[in-house]
């Protein structure tokens, strides 16, 4: 009987191709099977397997390592759920599952991971952490203008570190100004304890003086990145966080800035912070070593072979240092695509996993006389050699008449999952807005593959609600789809 065997050979059969809904069956069989169901080794296998194909339902503050049995088996179970739920073609979300008003205008929103919190930054100036469970915020804090970019990353389980690049603008209109950016680098605790209060803690912010287009952080290091004006190139601040020592680096890096849209980035892993440079032709990375970074603070007297004062456009005592590595890649299919005007890269969601790249472009048909806006998906794996082709896992063209919304402060509502598994966007048309959800495809192993093709669900919701939605943010882990408007924020499930 199945019930007598040893625990390794059941392992190794659900391993074979059972999924969760048939572990469950498996567990009200017989009292030996139940006992063997209710294993913690079982249900880490189970969630190792998940993270294979996309990333792990845990809450906020809890770890694989650390999670309980409980947690466990609900963290397993719900990614199954959402799984399931993004493979159906349509799903329909009549109501919020929460529905909670603002207290004032949104200018820019981000999402954390465990799907409980979300960073809201207001035009006055706030930037509040917003507990979705609650409905209200737990930290709050005043900047001196609008918030331009944010990137986050997690420390431990109980602090997690945001940097803002912030533009010191009226808040009226919270326009970009060159000469007014500061990198402003906060610090957000919020304790796994309800009885602590989280809050906000600010280090001393820096001023910027070059257009700033992506942020990192890697560590004690933060860096933003953006383009030297006289001379075309890329250029990083890298501020150590706990010297507040500043470095300013010229990259050498071109950034062809004169020819179709392009879009530039980094990304940060433990050993590496990549430079992502993306056109309608191809893509090309830049590779610094963390070591090299960190070697940049312990030498504040570079030697004069390494220094370029006379870029004087960029800021005093600029030190000129190339990456290790450079790569380039090119498109298999880019003979209609004429410019690129958004783009959002994510991080993998286990380590070693390829880099998800959601971007629009503007094409025309063969004739070259219409244009029109499509949406493309790519991975982008930073170990691929140079010269590598690289095809999309999706390509979706708009009709003539539909469009990607754009919010009143010039921003298309398309996003990225915060692990980069599904994408999201809202499409306005002569049939009236549609919300659809993709899940982008993977190989076995993690990777995304061109073999398959991404699933796309229409999400229905209620017409009033996608009618003055302005921001949209997706947790792709818990299946969290966050939708604001100028009053509200509403939380949907996607399962």
């Amino acid at each position: 009987m199945l019930c007598s065997l040893p625990s390794d050979i059941l392992l190794n059969i659900v391993n074979s191709g059972l999924d969760v809904c048939d572990v469950w069956t498996l567990r009200e069989t017989c009292k030996d099977l139940y006992e063997f169901v209710s294993t913690r080794e079982l249900w880490h296998m189970l969630a190792r397997e998940i993270l294979r194909r996309r990333p792990l339902a845990l809450p906020s503050f809890v770890m694989l390592s650390t999670a309980s049995l409980p947690t466990l088996v609900s963290a397993v179970t719900l990614s199954a759920r959402v799984e399931r739920s993004c493979l159906m073609p349509k799903v329909g979300l009549r109501r919020p599952i929460k529905k909670t008003s603002l207290p004032g205008s949104i200018i820019y929103t981000l999402c954390l991971p465990g799907g409980q919190y979300v960073l809201l930054a207001f035009a006055n100036g706030d930037l509040l952490c917003w507990d979705l469970d609650k409905g209200c915020p737990i930290a709050r804090h005043q900047t001196d203008g609008g918030i331009n970019l944010m990137r986050c990353v997690s420390v431990d389980g109980k602090i997690c570190e945001y940097v803002l690049g912030m533009v010191f603008a009226s808040p009226e209109s919270c326009e970009p100004s060159e000469d007014l950016m500061r990198l402003a680098v906060v610090r957000l605790r919020i304790p796994a304890n309800p009885l602590e209060n989280a809050r906000f803690i600010e280090y001393p912010s820096h001023p910027v003086s070059f257009p700033v287009t992506g942020c990192f952080v890697q560590g004690d290091i933060v860096g933003l990145i953006g383009i030297i004006s006289s001379t075309g190139t890329v250029g990083m601040l890298l501020l150590d966080r706990q010297s507040a020592v500043v470095v300013r680096v010229d990259t050498g890096v071109p950034t062809f800035s004169e020819g179709p849209g392009s879009y530039l980035d980094a990304v940060a892993s433990p050993s590496e912070v990549i430079l992502y440079r993306e056109d309608p032709f191809g893509s090309h990375s830049y590779h610094y070593t963390t070591s090299s970074l960190i070697r940049l603070f312990s030498s504040p007297h570079l030697s004069e072979d390494a220094r370029k004062e006379t870029r004087q456009s960029f800021l005093p005592n600029v030190a000129f240092f190339p990456p290790q590595e450079s790569k380039a890649f090119v498109f298999s299919d880019d003979s209609t695509i004429c410019a690129l005007h958004s783009c959002e890269i994510m991080e993998p969601w286990t380590e070693g996993g390829p880099i998800s790249c959601l971007s629009t472009c503007y094409e025309t048909d063969t004739n070259q006389r219409d244009q029109f806006t499509s949406i493309n998906h790519h991975f982008f794996d930073p170990s691929r050699p140079s010269g590598a082709i690289i095809h999309r896992t999706f390509h979706s063209c708009l009709r003539t008449q539909e469009h990607i919304r754009v919010n009143e402060r010039g921003v298309e509502l398309i996003v990225l999952g915060s692990h980069g598994r599904h994408g999201a966007w809202l499409i306005d048309g002569d049939d009236g807005p549609l919300l659809q959800v993709a899940t982008f495809p993977l190989e076995e192993k993690g990777h995304f593959t061109a073999s398959n093709q991404a699933h796309i669900k229409a999400v229905e919701i209620e017409e009033g609600d996608l009618s003055q939605v302005d921001s949209i943010e997706l947790e792709d882990a818990m299946g969290t789809l966050i939708l604001t408007t100028p009053t509200h924020i509403l939380v949907y499930q996607l399962n």
